[in-house]
This record gives structure tokens, sequence and C-alpha cells, in this order.
């Protein structure tokens, strides 16, 4: 793809490197995307609590809530079903333990921290009691209803959600707001946030590919980031929005997003992903419900990738 005028010359540069092979570019990024804490600020408010900075400190703020309040509250959903969602999750914690999968040229799940992470996302549901039982069958946007009708105190999500939640009659408008995901509290200053994004391609057999091309320029620029972040709440790659006063003012949390694209990571660049996700997701789930054990989970996982990724 042709990059005229310079267009990405000043988008975030992780938005550039993933579709960037040997200094081709291969696609236009338009918005780059980051997972984030949502939290009911309005509740955390009223029982002194500060946005949770580790994971320890998430499970105590939603047990002691969850404890004195009336409501019939869940204490913090994210996504545990069958589907690339539960990978990512996993890797947060992974990440956020200080852990990674990428062990010299071998992909390794069943480490020390692999099997912490996973235990982690077990207790949450069967041991802290702050993860509902139907976190295991859940997704990215029924989780986002989930927390939008109002009975959950903690979500993780992607940006676009902000939007949808913010709508006329929607139970969570202006009761809401985002902090970066919490780490463990061996490793504060861990990046434990999945990078993602959305990028224009052009077939290589396209017969309009000259129109197709002026569409993806339209879309790199400015006023078309704009609309993306002030309407949809998808997170610009044009770093001078960033920076710019006015859309920090149309999209209030443009500010924090920034702060979470700085501790971002992208996910394992190899080549079977789509086979390394499967495995990890079908095998997690299985903990998740407790048909194996954490570390049985990931050690089956760790077979497979051995025959079909680290051969």
């Amino acid at each position: 793809m042709d990059d005229p005028e310079g267009h990405t010359e000043n988008m975030i540069e992780t938005a550039v490197e993933a579709v960037t092979v040997d200094d081709a570019l291969y696609a236009m990024p338009i918005h780059t995307d980051a997972n984030a804490l949502y939290y009911r600020s309005d509740v955390l408010e009223e029982y002194g609590y500060e946005p949770p900075e580790t994971y320890t400190e998430l499970v105590e703020t939603a047990q002691d809530i969850m404890e004195q309040d009336d409501e019939d509250w869940n204490g913090y959903i994210w996504q545990g079903g069958t589907n690339e969602g539960l990978t990512i999750m996993w890797l947060n914690w992974l990440w956020g333990m200080g852990g990674t999968v990428e062990q010299g040229e071998e992909i390794v799940v069943n480490s020390e921290e692999g099997v912490a992470a996973l235990q982690h996302a077990v207790d949450l549901i069967h041991e802290y009691g702050i993860t509902p039982g139907h976190v295991p069958s859940s997704e990215t946007d029924g989780n986002r209803e989930t927390f939008q009708q109002g009975n959950t105190l903690f979500m993780r999500n992607w940006p676009y959600a902000i939007s949808l939640m913010n709508e006329d009659g929607s139970e969570v408008q202006g009761r809401f707001d985002v902090a970066p995901l919490p780490t463990h509290e061996d490793h504060p200053d861990a990046a434990n946030s999945c990078l993602g994004g959305w990028n224009v391609f052009i077939n290589a057999f396209a017969q309009n590919a000259e129109a197709a091309q002026e569409f993806a320029t339209f879309m790199s620029s400015t006023e078309a980031q704009e609309i993306m972040a002030f309407e949809h709440s998808r997170l610009p790659v044009r770093r001078e929005l960033y920076e710019d006063e006015e859309a920090r003012e149309q999209f209030e949390l443009l500010g924090v997003f920034e702060e979470i694209l700085d501790r971002t990571r992208a996910r394992p660049a190899i080549e079977g992903y789509p086979t390394f996700s499967e495995i990890v997701y079908t095998q997690a789930n299985t903990a998740l419900v407790r048909e194996k054990t954490a570390q049985d989970a990931l050690d089956d996982a760790q077979e497979r990738i051995d025959d079909e990724i680290n051969e």
C-alpha cells in the first residue's frame, strides 16, 4: 500500500509497525485499541475507594463492597468463554505477573507465571467469589451489556464500550470511569494491556484499487480519526489528537488511554497464532469450569503447542 503525503509519519509507532513487513506498508491503520479496567466510579467513591492498581486491591475492594452493599453485585467480569477474549485475558494476567510466552525460540505457556495467571482467574470465580459463574461462557460484548445493566463493579473491556454505555437510556451513563489494568504487586510497571486495532487493507486483485486507496487515506486523516474517537470512542492512531486540548475535551478519557497505550504489548508474533490462541482458550476454559487444574490444563496446552507450533 502507498503512503501518500506520509500519512503514517505522525502515527503511533506500534500501530504502523503492526502492518509493516520488510519496510513495506501492507495496510493503513485507522484506529488502535487497548484493554482497560472499567469501574463504577459512583460506587467506589461512595465507599471511599480509588481504582485498584493491583490484583489484590481489586479483589479486596470488590469483596468489601459486595459484603457491605445491599445490591446484588457482580464484582468483576471478564472474557472467559472459549474465544480469543480468554486468551487475551490470560495474557493480561501473565504479563501483569512479569511473565511472557516467548522463551527463546519456543512458545511456553505452562511456566510458573503462566500457571499462576490461570489459577488467579480460577480463584476469582471459585475462591474469591467476585467473578460470577457465567463468565466461563461469556464474550466481549456480552460483558459490556452486563456492565451496562448497572449491577457490576468492575469489567475488563475495550474502548468501544464507552460510547455505547454513555448513550441515553444506559443504566451506567455518567456513572463509570476507566483506569489502567491492575498488575501483580511485585510488577507495578508491567505492560499488561493487549494491543489491538483495526486497519484497512487493499486486495491485490481489487478492480478499484485507486478508490480503495483514497478511502484508506481518508480513514487515516485527522477528520476521520476525530469522528471515530468522538462519536464511537475508537482510539486514534494519530499522535496529534492525544495532544490536542479540544480533542481531550470531546473525548474525556483520551488522556487515560494515552497512558494505557504506553503499557500495551502485542500478542505473540508467531505464524501459528490462531492455533496458539485456540489451544490456550480451550484448555484455560477447562480450568475455569474446574474440569482440570490450572497446571494440568496448561500442561495439556503445552503438549499441543510443542506438537503444532514448536515443531
